[in-house]
């Protein structure tokens, strides 16, 4: 979270805050101890409206963080939903594709020659295979006359 700003754009943390407000009562103080009453009471009355400046700046900071909270807690709800609708269906998507696999499996261990041997199995394969190697039609020998 960035730093505090006062109206001047100068950062403001709690230390410069206090520092501040430490001046303030030694100014007091010393307008008190040499008799300046008028002074110090409009002092006083100076420090009140800053300090009651800050305290409506800090509420209103509050606020606007607590928006922008809600904000990015509804973003987060949204996107949790999304991601546990997407994983719902993947899970549905596995499910099916596993028993597309079992079905395709049992169906070819029951297809004729397939399933357990050497090579490739399964009707495409053999069609391939026949394909590859046709036998020569046997040539018919002229005997000599």
């Amino acid at each position: 979270m960035p730093p505090k700003r006062d109206a001047g754009g100068s950062c403001r943390t709690v230390g410069d805050v206090l520092a501040k407000l430490d001046a303030q009562v030694q100014q007091l103080e010393t307008l008190l101890s040499t008799g300046e009453k008028k002074e110090a009471f409009e002092k006083c009355e100076n420090i009140n409206q800053e300090s009651d400046q800050m305290r409506d700046q800090a509420a209103t900071d509050h606020t606007q963080r607590k928006k922008e909270l809600a904000v990015r807690k509804q973003a987060l709800a949204r996107k949790v939903a999304t991601t546990s609708n997407a994983l719902a269906e993947l899970r549905a998507v596995q499910e099916e594709a596993a028993h597309m696999f079992a079905q395709l499996r049992a169906k070819m261990v029951a297809a004729p020659g397939g399933g357990g041997g050497s090579g490739e199995a399964g009707p495409a394969a053999k069609r391939r295979k026949q394909v590859a190697f046709q036998p020569k039609q046997p040539q018919q020998l002229q005997r000599g006359a």
